[in-house]
């Protein structure tokens, strides 16, 4: 079944960026051109449908255009890529997880800017398994940004040869969004 777009909630921009999912089941949406994050929380009807909206207000953080990757981190909040202005600027903003407002918006004073390196073109981020966050520009050529949530610092790597990588590139959400076990297989010969 199809799931109608939230039109409405977002001022009738229709456009999104990269999308991922956290641990609740959620997805997310990074609203290019729309200056805010959309989830959705799918519902119990067939396909998901039935399932509420939430709009994530980033204007107070973003000018001109938002998010491109967005990605959820291991500390319960969501994590977005977004562009200043078109391509200049480089910025992560980030907000919780819990923030989800069935059919509302989530004010942006709820959003908090996290990095702002002066590099043009942010596109993909993930985290790695020690919990560091990774920010890759297809604009500014070969430069990557590490960040660490706990400690608020950042650093900046060069030699990556312009990546251009929206969601996921570390497999984290598959991770977080899939569940995890063990199980066994009895065969019997004869």
């Amino acid at each position: 079944a199809a799931i109608a777009f939230p039109l409405a909630l977002r001022g009738g921009c229709r456009n999104s960026y990269g999308v991922t999912a956290d641990a609740m089941g959620r997805v997310w949406f990074a609203g290019w051109d729309c200056r805010d994050a959309l989830a959705y929380q799918p519902g119990t009807g067939a396909g998901g449908t039935g399932g509420t909206w939430s709009r994530i207000d980033t204007t107070t953080l973003v000018a001109g255009t938002a998010g491109r990757g967005i990605t959820p981190g291991p500390d319960g909040f969501i994590y977005m890529a977004a562009a200043q202005s078109s391509e200049n600027g480089s910025r992560v903003v980030r907000w919780r997880a819990s923030a989800f407002a069935a059919n509302a918006t989530v004010p942006a004073s709820s959003v908090e800017l996290v990095i702002s390196p002066n590099l043009n073109g942010p596109s993909g981020l993930g985290f790695d398994r020690t919990g560091n966050l990774w920010l890759a520009h297809h604009a500014s050529m070969s430069e990557l940004v590490r960040y660490n949530p706990t400690t608020r610092m950042s650093a900046t790597f060069t030699g990556a040869n312009r990546v251009y990588s929206y969601s996921d590139f570390t497999g984290s959400v598959r991770r977080t969004s899939i569940p995890e076990g063990s199980f066994e297989y009895v065969i019997d010969s004869m």
